[in-house]
């Protein structure tokens, strides 16, 4: 019996980015692929076969880990180096078997669908590029999600505070 073809992980991108992060049984062709849809140059910058036994789950955790830095399907303004670091660390998560984190899809791209029970539902916050870069500079890339929610919750409770009423004092 004919063995399986091995996945590869990959990153794909322009001279200066964004970087395309993926998984493909094919990267050459993944690339030919793309570069009908766009005017930039593209290259396959990095390629590797995965040990992983679910691919699909490398791919979505390297997915997670720069879900900040998410521009579109599965392209991400960062840099090669950056990616690919990405890759690496969700190929090992895998193979330790870590759990993986809430938002990542097993199957597929695109964000989870959120069932109507679900507590917490995402909500897309966009900033200019100088408000991102100065969260970024207080807290870094890791914790730029609790940042904003505690910000959002602390303004909440600011505007919820009964404000004195001058006719009725």
């Amino acid at each position: 019996m004919p063995s399986a073809k091995p996945a590869f992980l990959y990153v794909i991108g322009g001279a200066s980015g964004p970087h395309k992060v993926g998984l493909s049984k094919d990267p050459r062709r993944r690339l030919s692929q793309l570069q009908v849809s766009t005017h930039q140059p593209l290259t396959l910058k990095k390629v590797t076969a995965t040990a992983a036994r679910d691919p699909r789950g490398v791919e979505g955790w390297a997915h997670w880990l720069m879900r900040d830095r998410h521009l579109r399907g599965e392209w991400f303004d960062v840099a090669e180096e950056e990616a690919w670091k990405h890759l690496q660390a969700a190929e090992l998560a895998v193979l330790c078997d870590r759990p993986i984190p809430y938002g990542i899809r097993r199957m597929g791209v695109g964000r989870p669908k959120l069932s109507a029970t679900s507590e917490t539902k995402p909500t897309m916050v966009r900033f200019t590029a100088e408000t991102r870069q100065r969260i970024l500079d207080l807290v870094g890339p890791q914790g730029m999600s609790a940042f904003i929610r505690s910000a959002v919750e602390a303004e909440l409770t600011r505007r919820e505070r009964p404000r004195p009423n001058p006719k009725t004092d």
